[in-house]
């Protein structure tokens, strides 16, 4: 287990999480520590220790509102009614602050590596019987879109802001030239992506993590074997499995889905990873390209870093799903 970022042990029963937490549960004793396990600007994660049922330690997350809600409504409307390992729920709180909180058991356990190949075995079947059964839940269950569309979206939204930042100062010419290469690889996929929704099509459309990745996913022995706990739904929505097929072994998710789905061979698999792969980059391009309007060279080098590794690996991931010619 990490360690935490920071560690509180006075005036515990003040704390906004425990005052939270106690809104929806209001016999619960106060923590006997709180942790701060993840600080970042949209949420923040906390750890109670000793303030969750029969005094194990509680997982409090504070997020905004939508995020909340979407979280609420896997954890509450479709992981209940899947047959597969997840967290245990304890609720959700809206303080109508701009704020909401969820609250969790801590998974603990180890952190999943997609380098294990049991690893990669255990979370192909976990998200082949996911995505096999929530497919008629899911559709009724108002989760935003997580198609081709929505990654069209994004695409759409990172060029524009990425074509905003040419003209910050602070930067050099090869991170131009980077910024140049990235905004060109978007507008070739564009023009491809014709190529990328027929590569989706004839694949159902179910609940999809969008974001199935080591920090997100914990493995816990049990009686019956390793558990598979994924946490961090924020991403989650209705689409094609393609962004979640990235880091877990085809094989096994074509063992789990093809008595339901018996079109989705491993040839439509790979098709949708490299597909996948491709979201999760313009995903990640997306995410990054406001910082390029800092006017700061120190708060710009962390985006220029990430961004030269995104320009290499878009055009690795264009070739590899037959998009770059």
């Amino acid at each position: 287990m990490p360690e935490p970022a920071e560690v509180l042990r006075s005036d515990l029963a003040a704390h906004p999480a425990v005052r939270a937490w106690r809104t929806s549960h209001p016999c619960a004793r106060c923590p006997d520590s709180i942790q701060v396990v993840k600080r970042e600007e949209k949420s923040t994660v906390y750890r109670l220790v000793g303030a969750g049922p029969a005094g194990s330690p509680l997982i409090v997350k504070r997020c905004l509102p939508e995020a909340g809600r979407l979280e609420r409504t896997v954890y509450e409307e479709i992981l209940p009614r899947v047959p597969v390992t997840s967290l245990q729920y304890y609720g959700f709180v809206d303080d109508g602050g701009g704020r909401a909180w969820l609250f969790l058991e801590d998974a603990g356990g180890e952190k999943y590596s997609p380098e294990d190949p049991s690893h990669r075995t255990l979370a192909g079947r976990w998200l082949g019987v996911l995505h096999t059964c929530a497919a008629h839940l899911a559709p009724t269950a108002s989760l935003p879109d997580r198609g081709p569309p929505y990654y069209l979206g994004r695409l759409r939204a990172a060029r524009a802001t990425l074509t905003s930042g040419l003209g910050n100062p602070l930067l050099g010419a090869a991170e131009i030239g980077d910024i140049r290469a990235v905004i060109a690889g978007c507008d070739l996929l564009e023009s491809r992506w014709s190529r990328v929704e027929e590569a989706c099509a004839g694949v159902p459309a179910t609940l999809v993590h969008g974001d199935f990745r080591n920090k997100n996913v914990r493995l816990r022995a049990g009686p019956s074997g390793p558990a598979v706990l994924p946490m961090d739904w924020e991403h989650a929505g209705l689409g094609v499995p393609a962004a979640d097929l990235t880091r877990i072994d085809p094989i096994a998710y074509r063992s789990a889905v093809q008595e339901r789905w018996p079109q989705v061979g491993s040839a439509t698999l790979l098709r949708l990873a490299d597909v996948g792969r491709i979201f999760l980059r313009l995903a990640a391009i997306d995410w990054i390209s406001p910082w390029f309007g800092y006017d700061s060279r120190v708060l710009l080098l962390k985006p220029i870093e990430h961004l030269a590794v995104h320009r290499a690996q878009l055009a690795l991931e264009l070739e590899a799903a037959g998009l770059a010619r």
